[in-house]
């Protein structure tokens, strides 16, 4: 009796995984754009699902290695100005997460950042993970040009820098 958001199912590919729960629906990408062929496969299993999926996600990872306060500046749109000295932290994590109308309805939009710089070097993981808000989000999964166009848009605003949106 695992709470409806656990996933149960979850395939794993080169750069892309894909995470399927009672009701949500999540795709995965690390540092690569998946194909139309790796969307159309992840449409077909949202299908299969039936009409219980009612969340669908996009999550976009990205490491960066060896960066400095003007990668983060011009990169990541990040103010260094407002921390101490970087080089100083050893690891630090900041997480945001807006609620933005997106494509049909209300969406998660949560970025995560992790700076490590416990070595010689300062590396970055930024997460973006763009998801529909179950409570308020019309998603008809039967729909293969909604949830295509759907993910599209989440696809598009998991890529945009961490904390920039054109959504509000």
């Amino acid at each position: 009796d695992a709470p409806a958001e656990i996933p149960r199912l979850n395939i794993q590919l080169d750069n892309l995984s894909f995470n399927f729960s009672n009701i949500r629906a999540d795709m995965i990408v690390n540092d690569a754009e998946p194909s139309q062929a790796e969307l159309d496969n992840f449409f077909k299993v949202i299908l299969a699902f039936g009409t219980n999926i009612t969340r669908v996600g996009y999550v976009m990872k990205k490491n960066y290695e060896n960066v400095s306060d003007e990668f983060l500046r011009k990169n990541l749109n990040l103010d260094t100005d407002r921390f101490s000295d970087l080089n100083e932290v050893a690891e630090s994590s900041w997480r945001v997460n807006r609620i933005q109308t997106i494509g049909t309805g209300e969406c998660n939009n949560i970025s995560t950042l992790i700076l490590d710089s416990s070595s010689d070097q300062s590396n970055i993981l930024l997460e973006r993970d763009v998801n529909t808000v179950q409570s308020r989000t019309n998603l008809n999964i039967s729909d293969l040009p909604s949830l295509n166009s759907l993910v599209e848009s989440l696809r598009i605003e998991s890529n945009r820098p961490f904390g920039i949106t054109d959504h509000g």
